[in-house]
């Protein structure tokens, strides 16, 4: 896998055997924060020319997104989880595990606006919602509503807010 810069072309990242299956950023051209997830379960962090990665996954990660405001992050894969992190400058912590038995590959997240609420599409064509705001530690989640109908996988997800 290799990532590169558009406006210069400078190589990030670059490693043989390894396969990006998901990335997202945040930022801008100065200041920005790369994150992504490979066929072997390892989350890429890049922020300021500082490269973190943790394996976060048993199997695939499938795959990552970054909030709006580049502090939260959410990885899926194969092993029916959905890790959530705190990003504070170059650290990630822990805030949360979703883990469903029910669910077999994670294809797709979704972050609302405040962070509250993540979305999951999965192999199963359901795509569930999950709270954060409503439970009692920072790093619990919790199930709220399962959205049915898909006859096969639900590989990708857009979520929109309308403004007050």
């Amino acid at each position: 896998a290799v990532v590169s810069t558009q406006s210069t072309g400078e190589v990030l990242f670059s490693r043989k055997g390894i396969s990006i299956q998901s990335l997202d950023c945040h930022g801008s051209e100065n200041s920005y924060i790369l994150v992504a997830v490979t066929n072997s379960g390892m989350l890429l962090y890049f922020r300021d020319n500082v490269w973190i990665d943790r394996r976060v996954h048993e199997n695939f990660g499938l795959c990552v997104v970054l909030s709006h405001d580049g502090q939260l992050l959410a990885t899926g894969g194969s092993d029916r989880t959905v890790r959530l992190f705190r990003i504070e400058g170059h650290s990630l912590s822990e805030a949360g595990v979703i883990v469903d038995k029910n669910l077999k590959w994670i294809w797709n997240l979704q972050i609302s606006h405040d962070k509250a609420h993540i979305f999951i599409s999965s192999s199963e064509g359901v795509v569930q919602m999950w709270s954060r705001k409503d439970c009692s530690s920072d790093v619990s989640v919790k199930f709220c509503r399962a959205y049915m109908g898909h006859e096969k996988s639900v590989v990708s997800l857009a979520y929109f807010e309308r403004a007050p």
